[in-house]
């Protein structure tokens, strides 16, 4: 398959998921002083879950051999930018940072070379 396409696609439904759970982050984070373990349970559904199955399908899906800790770390930085895009703009009264077709340009531009065979 495309990989360019597949990446396009696959920050879009992050955003999208992302965009549907605006009311939980807000909850998550009024509620992280009072109740700690609560953001901890929800965040490594939320993210955690979300991290591994990432990891996952870059390693699979890689023209070049990534380490699990490679694909790990790789799958970290990217879900952090599109959370941290998110997040900003639903704790704080900011307008968005980018549009999202820019976002998810750009997202995919910066993931692609760590995907192509070195």
């Amino acid at each position: 398959g495309d990989l360019r396409a597949e990446l396009t696609v696959t920050a879009r439904y992050i955003l999208r998921t992302l965009d549907d759970e605006t009311e939980l982050l807000r909850i998550l984070i009024a509620e992280a002083r009072r109740r700690p373990a609560l953001l901890q349970t929800a965040s490594d559904r939320l993210i955690g879950t979300t991290i591994d199955e990432f990891t996952t399908w870059l390693t699979q899906r890689s023209e070049r051999t990534l380490t699990e800790e490679d694909a790990r770390a790789l799958a970290t930085v990217a879900l952090g930018g599109l959370v941290t895009s998110r997040l900003l703009a639903a704790t704080l009264p900011i307008a968005p940072l980018a549009d999202d077709e820019l976002l998810v340009q750009t997202w995919v531009d910066l993931l692609l070379p760590a995907l192509a065979p070195s």
